[in-house]
């Protein structure tokens, strides 16, 4: 049963390509680019609908003003990036793309509903090249249905410029493009122009205690959070080490970091609630437990009363530089720098407010 469904909505979409592929040439098409995986991707005709299988495509498809393209997305995205202008109220096609399950009949099925032409659905999702839940593979689920997908990541700095480019090329959105990476580009430099010539500030990252204060997990060299407090005139105390280090609070006291940065996520919500509130309260708790480990006290970033814990969500993808603005009033609070500001900015170009009653990073003391 199964295998004559696709074999019928194959056929289905093979007859709607016919029809529109007239007005497609006359509009520019077809277009072709070469993803992030390296595949060779070509669109007969405009896209009008759109699927996204990872939360940084979806907030790169609303910052290009298509949000209201998406017809689908994952559970996880849902959960996630909710609070984004056209995520919402769409229908969910499974869990997520990563370590989840995506039904692709549901999605061959919404491709021809109501006589629609498949080749105007794009899928967006991890690029992820030789992993079983790439866009190689999901190529293979997608084609009977004669669906496009493309793989597209969002979340690695040195590759977000291009893959935005092409994406805004596909969907005719060049001029917001453009607009977004040159206030992504003005705002990097006008961070780093802020610390140039500063004393770097050392810093102990920390991801989690949950395997106890002798197997802490920290951020190592080539991490994303790395290079931001690079950027943000830090020395990360696991520069050299690997990326998902392993350290001790022996080893953190040794080092005695002038900061104590601890990454938490807001969990789908954009920050946390002002306090008094339960965030605030599991917020202190959470500082309140890394000043009472054995010896904290003794700590330069104790005394001084520097342990801060950050929303990591605004470390990665799109909104990483605002994460830097974060980052160097941390480490560098002398810079006056204002990552409110920024992050207000950034949010109205996605069409949205930075909420009043919000906070991003936590200072205990």
């Amino acid at each position: 049963m199964r295998r004559e469904l696709i074999v019928t909505l194959a056929l289905l979409a093979v007859m709607a390509v016919s029809v529109c592929g007239a007005a497609a040439e006359d509009a520019g098409y077809p277009k072709t680019i070469v993803d992030t995986a390296g595949r060779a991707v070509t669109f007969p005709v405009p896209v009008e609908r759109i699927v996204v299988l990872n939360s940084d495509a979806a907030e790169a498809v609303v910052m290009l003003g298509a949000g209201d393209r998406i017809v689908a997305v994952t559970e996880d995205i849902l959960e996630g990036s909710g609070h984004l202008p056209g995520v919402q109220g769409n229908p969910v096609i499974g869990t997520k793309q990563m370590g989840g399950e995506i039904d692709y009949e549901l999605l061959g099925e919404m491709a021809i509903k109501d006589g629609a032409n498949a080749s105007d659905m794009l899928v967006i999702g991890f690029a992820s090249p030789g992993k079983d839940y790439g866009s190689s593979m999901v190529e293979e689920k997608l084609s009977p249905f004669g669906i496009i997908n493309l793989g597209l990541d969002f979340y690695q700095p040195e590759n977000l410029s291009e893959e935005m480019t092409k994406l805004a090329y596909v969907l005719g959105r060049e001029p917001e493009a453009e607009r977004y990476l040159s206030w992504r580009n003005d705002r990097t430099s006008e961070a780093e122009d802020a610390v140039a010539g500063l004393n770097l500030t050392s810093v102990y990252l920390e991801r989690s205690p949950k395997y106890g204060l002798g197997d802490l997990v920290t951020f190592g060299n080539g991490t994303g959070l790395d290079d931001l407090t690079r950027a943000a005139g830090g020395d990360n105390l696991a520069k050299d080490m690997a990326k998902s280090a392993h350290v001790s609070w022996e080893w953190v006291l040794s080092a005695d970091p002038a900061v104590i940065l601890r990454t938490m996520s807001s969990e789908g919500e954009l920050g946390w609630e002002r306090g008094p509130s339960g965030d605030t309260i599991e917020l202190k708790e959470t500082a309140d437990e890394i000043l009472s480990r054995p010896g904290a006290e003794a700590l330069s970033s104790v005394k001084n009363e520097r342990v801060f814990i950050l929303d990591s969500d605004v470390l990665y993808g799109m909104e990483s530089v605002v994460g830097l603005y974060y980052l160097v009033s941390i480490l560098h609070p002398e810079a006056n720098l204002d990552p409110e500001s920024v992050f207000g900015q950034y949010l109205q170009l996605l069409g949205m407010e930075l909420p009043a009653d919000r906070i991003f990073v936590y200072q205990e003391g």
